[in-house]
């Protein structure tokens, strides 16, 4: 069991070198900035004393330029490409020295785009800080607009806005999805972390009927569940998280996910890249040479409707930016060019054969986490949350209708691992109760066993004709067999063979007579019977040559 992360006890920059960092920033010497903190974070943490960590002004300008597109996809010099990268590994550091809590990430990754028009302060002054032992001294907001009015978190709507852009990226935007993914991949660090880290602290304290509301409190203060609370959406919250989740690139999910950044598609073209090259110089800062920096300093906004990107304007000025970029994208939708399959122009087959309907395996890992973060929430704080039940059947929802091949890469316990195997055999199980024929009896066993693998799910067919259906069906079954297998609570016995035997006769029966009954869905369950009849045959191939043999009872004799 892997040991659990020990965390450096944290203090604040001096405010020497807090000067020398914001003069890096708000001249756009990113690079220089965010490679002057790693080394300062770095070689603190070496001592066994207190490690410096960067205020939460600059871990939010660090998450932007992982992202924006003037320092990834539209990048206009190595430098600012360097940039982003040096900002992502700044806060993958500052989380593996100083961890979620003590790094303050809580503070900083704060979503105001509506906090703005309110004139609510983003950032703590003065001193304040949510965390003790850990106060910054007062820190004037940067004087950039990418890091305040043009930041990632001014201009997403909250977090599942992110989320549902970044992953329809990952099916219609392949560039913009390579930055997204290393983002997201870094957020569900921090947020498993971050949870991970409270969950102990919770565990920790002693459980009285005094100190039972303070305790839940340090689960309520966790990153992802402030998230879950300040969702945009006043109506359906729970429903738009998961469609953030599962977003698929069409257009429903486009046009309620948008782009995050103005003209974030657009790309550096190779003219541009001339003029840019033309003006690029060395770098060097104890001898005043700054390259193109100085005389290009607005470069982040000044394709043709951005130049915004100098001194950052008020509340005003951030909501009037918000209402052209919701029109600009609307015009937008139209031009982009959405795969074949969301406007149900090609044979019905498509939207059951489709490998990458999800985006392709990084994508749903990312996925996969989110679901089980939600599950650890629910979990452990349903009152404040919603119940496990019911965010399950969320999750049977939003998955029982997927095409079979991201279906049995979401269902299966074998390529996405994420998923813990209880929480995978209660999704298949649920995914089973919504599926299978009424003549399927019920179970009051709350957990899974072979028994009631046998008696309840193995013998029976779906409740409709589909071959899609009963392919589903034999998918599940197929993963609980495997989970069971996986945890030593499953032994091949004749029981066993039979029920398995009797379901695959019964579902290849329903679903030929299927086929005979709907020759206009050939080709749909025509695929749909390849991925019956082999989930079938390993389901057989698994119980008579992988699971090892039920031990004979042992009896005990009892002299006389």
């Amino acid at each position: 069991m892997a040991s659990e992360p020990t965390y450096h006890p944290v203090k604040a920059l001096p405010s020497e070198l807090r000067h020398y960092c914001t003069a890096y920033l708000e001249e756009r010497l990113y690079s220089q900035a965010l490679s002057l903190l790693s080394r300062i974070v770095s070689s603190s943490s070496t001592a066994s004393g207190n490690v410096f960590t960067p205020p939460a002004q600059y871990l939010a300008l660090a998450a932007t330029l992982t992202v924006h597109p003037t320092t990834t996809t539209r990048s206009k010099s190595e430098e600012y490409l360097n940039a982003s990268n040096s900002a992502l590994h700044l806060l993958k550091l500052v989380n593996k020295v100083a961890g979620p809590i003590g790094g303050q990430f809580r503070d900083a990754f704060i979503f105001d785009r509506f906090a703005n028009s309110r004139n609510e302060g983003r950032y703590a002054t003065d001193g304040e800080s949510n965390w003790s032992g850990t106060s910054h001294a007062h820190v004037e907001p940067l004087n950039l607009d990418i890091a305040q009015g043009n930041s990632l978190w001014s201009r997403a709507e909250d977090f599942w806005h992110v989320v549902g852009w970044a992953l329809n990226c990952s099916i219609l935007h392949p560039k913009r999805w390579a930055r997204w993914h290393l983002f997201l991949q870094f957020m569900c660090d921090l947020l498993e972390d971050d949870w991970k880290e409270r969950e102990n602290q919770f565990k920790a304290t002693p459980v009285t009927d005094t100190t039972s509301k303070r305790d839940c409190s340090v689960l309520t203060e966790s990153l992802i569940f402030s998230y879950i609370s300040t969702t945009s959406s006043y109506t359906g919250r729970d429903r738009r998280i998961l469609r953030a989740v599962f977003a698929d690139g069409s257009q429903s999910s486009t046009s309620e996910f948008r782009e995050i950044f103005r003209n974030e598609l657009r790309e550096f073209t190779k003219d541009n890249a001339q003029t840019s090259s033309r003006r690029k110089g060395d770098i060097n800062i104890d001898e005043d040479i700054y390259g193109d920096y100085l005389d290009n300093p607005d470069f982040e906004e000044d394709e043709e409707d951005d130049s915004i990107h100098k001194t950052s304007g008020g509340p005003d000025m951030v909501e009037s930016r918000v209402k052209r970029q919701r029109r600009a994208t609307k015009k937008r939708a139209g031009q982009d060019e959405l795969p074949s399959e969301h406007e149900d122009d090609g044979p019905i087959s498509a939207q059951y054969d489709r490998l990458d309907h999800l985006g392709n395996l990084q994508s749903l890992t990312i996925r996969q986490r989110f679901l089980h973060l939600l599950s650890c929430v629910s979990d452990a704080i349903p009152e404040h949350y919603i119940s496990l039940d019911k965010l399950y059947s969320f999750y049977v929802e939003f998955i029982r209708h997927l095409p079979l091949p991201t279906f049995q890469l979401l269902v299966s316990p074998s390529v996405l691992t994420h998923f813990p195997p209880a929480c995978q055999t209660t999704l298949c199980e649920m995914l089973l109760f919504s599926i299978l024929e009424n003549a399927a009896p019920a179970s009051n066993e709350n957990y899974l066993s072979q028994g009631k693998l046998e008696r309840c799910f193995l013998p029976f067919i779906a409740k409709t004709q589909s071959v899609i259906d009963n392919a589903r069906v034999s998918l599940l079954l197929e993963s609980l067999i495997r989970l069971l297998a996986a945890n030593g609570l499953i032994f091949a016995r004749p029981r066993l063979t039979d029920a398995v035997a009797k379901g695959i006769e019964a579902r290849s029966k329903k679903a030929r007579n299927d086929i005979k009954r709907g020759q206009n869905k050939k080709l749909t369950e025509e695929f749909g019977l390849v991925w019956l009849i082999e989930s079938g045959d390993r389901m057989v191939y698994f119980v008579n040559s992988l699971i090892p043999k039920e031990p004979p009872p042992e009896y005990i004799v009892i002299e006389p």
